[in-house]
């Protein structure tokens, strides 16, 4: 059998549509900067995939970007270290998918509106995540192609609830029905990827 595309995700829930395909065509590193890297890592260590594909959510950080909405960008950046400055990674296209913007991967939640306005006017990115950075270096140094399809799950205006910010209470119901309808979409481009290449 060739060589085939992987999906990469953080988390079960995110490609959780995708039970019925192949087990070597997706791998589950868990959330975080650090879990990304490792897990990526482990996984391409028994397997060599033609392509990676990050999916899972993301988060907003431009008013133009809705959620529910796509994030396939051109270059993922990191801001793990504001001490130092990694370089961007381009992202490979693939066909069919118009790819536009920049994501950055930071190494804790921006929970906050303030904070995600805060993050993209600093690194003038569309989007957030914990985890396509580290997994881009991966890919990169493996000399894999590397694409991010990530759904949006929150815009820039708004707040996920902690418990720390009441003010994101009132706001707690949506999450469940909006992350179930991302799931469902990932699910549905999984399976698109995992057949089209």
């Amino acid at each position: 059998m060739g060589a085939r595309p992987l999906i990469v995700a953080a988390l079960p829930f995110e490609v959780g549509g995708l039970e019925a395909v192949a087990p070597w065509s997706k791998v589950v590193t868990g959330p975080g900067p650090e879990r990304a890297r490792q897990g990526l890592a482990r996984a391409l260590a028994q397997i060599t995939p033609s392509w990676i594909v990050a999916m899972g959510f993301c988060g907003g950080l431009h008013e133009a970007v809705q959620p529910l909405s796509w994030a396939i960008p051109e270059v993922v950046a990191s801001a793990l270290d504001h001490g130092q400055t990694e370089p961007p990674i381009a992202c490979a296209r693939w066909p069919g998918l118009p790819a536009a913007g920049r994501l950055v991967t930071v190494g804790q939640l921006q929970a906050t509106a303030r904070a995600k306005a805060d993050l993209g006017a600093v690194t003038d990115a569309w989007w957030v995540d914990m985890e396509s950075y580290p997994w881009a270096v991966i890919a990169q140094g493996a000399g894999i192609p590397f694409t991010v399809v990530r759904i949006v799950l929150d815009g820039v205006s708004e707040s996920l609830p902690t418990l720390s910010h009441w003010r994101s209470w009132p706001g707690v119901a949506r999450w469940p029905i909006r992350a179930v309808r991302g799931r469902r979409r990932v699910a549905e481009m999984g399976r698109r990827i995992l057949c089209v290449h």
